[in-house]
């Protein structure tokens, strides 16, 4: 059986939020054998235990307010290195969306 496509959302964290909500309604009702959804956050959320119980992986980097735009974009470019399976990428963050893709 081939792997499911690994499709990567990165937002601050997975807390009850609108974006967040609607990336898990249709994380439910995927079928979780073609696609998996990923996620890169900066803080725990209240949807990770969900995600993991559903197949999903959580990565962790800190957020741009604590460690600065040079910091940030060398934990993206670190992550990006080791991760290449990601061919499809949803950044939820405006202000920082421009570094992510």
């Amino acid at each position: 059986m081939d792997e499911p496509i690994r499709i990567l959302h990165v937002l601050r964290e997975m807390e009850m939020g609108g974006a967040q909500k609607l990336i898990m309604n249709i994380y439910q009702e995927i079928d979780k054998t073609k696609i998996q959804f990923d996620f890169l956050v900066s803080a725990k959320g209240e949807y990770d235990e969900k995600i993991i119980k559903n197949g999903g992986r959580i990565y962790y980097i800190p957020y741009l307010t604590k460690v600065g735009p040079i910091k940030y974009k060398k934990e993206l470019i670190n992550f990006f290195s080791k991760h290449r399976e990601y061919k499809i990428v949803h950044s939820h963050i405006d202000q920082v969306s421009g570094i992510i893709m």
